[in-house]
């Protein structure tokens, strides 16, 4: 039978989830859909809580939208803080309506809730009465940024994650504790972490003596319990554990079932849940029941709740309470399971003899002998693809093309002397990745001579456009979306998360300057000779639309085949689902009319 292309209307309508809460009986989450976000609460069936509002954060990248305690929600609309009692009437504002709020944390005792804040580029760690009689109280400041605010059992202790320019939170941070109480913090300590070592997701232990943390002091990461009491520390777990926090409410592990720590870690693109007990003790670990990637799970004693999926499920909020994992809630119909392509981890060498990694996705179906083929590159670029649903992969192998999602070096996931043989290099090393992975898919015959493509979204659009520049005829096309054009216009314009980020990915300003200009694709329009496609959109923050219609100028003052589309009220990433079915069905024409 012929299979079925992925439908480009499951893809504009999807439900994206974005993060859920436990607390005793009730469970909150967030789902975008037409590019909105809305609370969902379950009661036996999903309840919106918050229809016609636009929930989420906007700081940086996003995420820490809403925390859950009680029957208590409080969640970030148009950069305040607001809260709802879930029986009980309207939302009401906690916070004022200037800056950016994110991460808020509620007290156990539901009185209090300590919360991120942005102003003015200022950041700070603060704090404020859910009685709405008082203006918010700034508990740290200081560092350059804060994330992660966790607080213990007794409401006693606050830890946090801060971190300072030029780093990266998973370059160099510390994990912060301070002793609260109802007053003003004091005996504020930096606890773990520092220059050379990032820390994420602070937790403490149910019984409040323990904190829980994971870093990557090492080659390996590593998950760390902090007695609270000693101040002795104890490795609990090593591997894969530390995801790059580009997003306020990432996480990896949670408390759950039985009291015990719950911890995701990965190898070789798939998850791994560990159970570690009270004590310490490491149980084998829970069946994932033919889901590949776990992200974001909450929990209680009764219950663990995460998002689920595989390369062919698509994700679901699911439970699990110590048997079989629970759906509670679909992000499509899922009925084209069958015709999905199935991922697989994958090894190969470049041309300095270096080992690249790398996902493979065969084209469904009855693929001719060598396919068409499409090497999607990941953002970050310290990011990482794993086998979980990615709907752009089963658009394009249920159209017959086999694609490669790129782990280049500087990918997270494979230890730090990976991760780090970016830095300094970006521009170079990710290049060299992608075109061996282009002649590996030659040589393998997974591609066919002139149907090879590359394309990637922002830093991926960066190695696409360098890709294309500095290695005329390795590929056949490019696709970038709101792909860097311009580093020394990145460094300088660019939102306050990644201000410095480029001093450890190309080198400090103004003594690399000359790098800067070398590496920038805007250098380099010129060159490059193989048709290219490009959308970006006229809001983006972060990529910004002046430096791509320079871009887009340089492309036509010399000449080069090139299209170009620029969406209205998009930023750096579509969510509208009239923009999404117009890039789908621009991509395709693109690449059917391009490879051969």
């Amino acid at each position: 039978m012929k299979p079925v292309p992925f439908p480009i209307e499951a893809l504009a309508t999807e439900v994206r989830l974005r993060d859920s809460r436990v607390a005793g009986e009730h469970l909150v989450w967030l789902e975008r859909r037409g590019g909105k976000g809305v609370l969902v609460r379950w009661n036996g069936v999903p309840q919106d809580l918050t229809a016609g509002i636009d929930v989420g954060s906007s700081l940086g990248y996003g995420g820490g939208d809403f925390d859950l305690a009680g029957d208590l929600v409080v969640f970030v609309q148009d950069g305040a803080l607001w809260q709802l009692a879930l029986d009980a009437g309207e939302p009401t504002r906690l916070t004022p309506s200037f800056g950016q709020a994110a991460s808020p944390a509620i007290s156990p005792d539901l009185g209090r809730v300590a919360y991120v804040h942005r102003d003015d580029d200022v950041d700070r760690l603060a704090i404020v009465a859910t009685d709405g009689r008082s203006w918010p109280v700034i508990l740290a400041q200081g560092a350059d940024f804060y994330m992660q605010p966790a607080w213990s059992p007794d409401g006693e202790h606050l830890a946090w994650v801060e971190w300072d320019f030029p780093a990266m939170p998973w370059t160099s941070s510390r994990l912060m504790l301070a002793t609260l109480g109802h007053g003003t913090p004091s005996g504020v300590n930096a606890v773990a972490g520092g220059d050379g070592v990032g820390v994420f997701q602070p937790l403490f232990s149910a019984d409040g003596r323990s904190l829980y943390y994971v870093d990557n002091e090492g080659e390996t990461d590593r998950l760390v319990r902090l007695d609270l009491a000693s101040r002795s520390r104890e490795v609990l777990l090593t591997g894969a554990i530390m995801e790059a926090a580009f997003d306020q409410g990432m996480r990896c592990m949670s408390l759950g079932p039985g009291g015990a720590l719950y911890v995701r870690s990965s190898q070789e693109g798939a998850a791994t849940l560990h159970r570690i007990d009270p004590a310490g003790t490491t149980d084998a670990p829970v069946s994932l029941a033919g889901y590949t990637w776990l992200s974001r799970p909450c929990g209680d004693a009764q219950r663990l709740v995460a998002v689920a999926e595989s390369p062919t499920c698509p994700p679901r909020l699911v439970e699990w309470r110590g048997g079989d994992w629970t759906t509670l809630r679909f992000a499509s119909a899922e009925r084209h399971e069958p015709w999905l392509s199935r991922g697989r981890h994958i090894t190969f060498e470049n041309a300095d003899g270096r080992q690249v990694f790398a996902l493979h996705y065969p084209p469904t179906g009855e693929p001719p002998i060598r396919p068409k083929a499409v090497i999607l590159v990941h953002g970050g670029p310290t990011s990482v693809r794993v086998l979980s649903f990615d709907p752009l992969v089963q658009f394009l192998a249920t159209r017959g093309y086999s694609v490669l999602q790129l782990n280049h070096r500087g990918s997270t996931g494979y230890g730090r002397a990976y991760r780090e043989a970016l830095d300094g290099n970006w521009g170079v090393v990710d290049v060299e990745d992608a075109k061996a992975a282009a002649d590996w898919l030659r040589a393998n015959r997974l591609a066919s001579p002139g149907g090879v493509a590359i394309m990637g979204g922002s830093a991926g659009g960066y190695t696409t456009l360098m890709a294309l520049a500095t290695q005329p005829g390795a590929f056949n096309a490019g696709v970038s979306l709101f792909g860097v054009t311009d580093l020394l216009g990145l460094a300088q314009r660019t939102h306050k998360l990644e201000r410095r980020y480029l001093d450890g990915l190309v080198g400090p300003l103004p003594e690399a300057l000359a790098t800067y200009l070398e590496r920038s694709p805007i250098t380099h329009a010129s060159a490059i000779r193989d048709p290219l496609c490009l959308f970006q959109g006229r809001e983006d923050k972060v990529v910004l639309l002046s430096d791509a219609e320079a871009f887009v100028a340089a492309l036509r003052h010399h000449g080069v085949p090139h299209r170009y589309t620029a969406y209205e009220g998009e930023g750096h990433g579509w969510s509208k689902p009239d923009t999404i079915r117009d890039f789908y069905s621009q991509l395709e024409g693109f690449l059917r009319e391009k490879l051969r």
